[in-house]
């Protein structure tokens, strides 16, 4: 019986341990990807480029965001964000620390090209049809 908690115990330690390890292991590279991703894009000026480097914004977000523009003008606040549709609550307060509506554009984003992703996760790349 002893020997039966004393192995429960310690499966229970060392499954603990190998989870704590997977996932700080899963949170370096988030850690450095805020590090990595630096400066601000002006929602007044940014083109579809610029906008599409943001975390979580594509190319159809970025598109909301320039019609909008034209549509009502220049951003008097950055939580304008919020009123162009696809921009809920939780995406602008994740993207709040990278904007503004003065000043110039210095974000340079950190997305990686899904070529480049490919070669970082090992998978090897699409064969070409001849």
């Amino acid at each position: 019986m002893i020997r039966l908690a004393r192995t429960l115990a310690l499966s229970l330690g060392l499954a603990t341990l190998s989870v704590c390890g997977v996932s700080s292991a899963r949170a370096a590279p988030a850690e450095q990807q805020k590090l990595a991703a630096a400066g601000t894009v002006n929602l007044n000026t940014a083109g579809e480029i610029e906008l599409s480097l943001l975390p979580g914004v594509g190319p159809a977000k970025a598109q909301a965001i320039l019609a909008w523009r034209k549509k009502h003008g220049t951003f008097k606040k950055v939580d304008d964000l919020t009123r162009v549709k696809g921009f809920g609550r939780k995406t602008f307060l994740r993207l709040r620390p990278y904007l503004s509506v003065t000043g110039q554009t210095t974000y340079k984003g950190t997305k990686v090209s899904a070529a480049r992703s490919d070669s970082v996760t090992g998978r090897p790349p699409a064969m070409e049809a001849p």
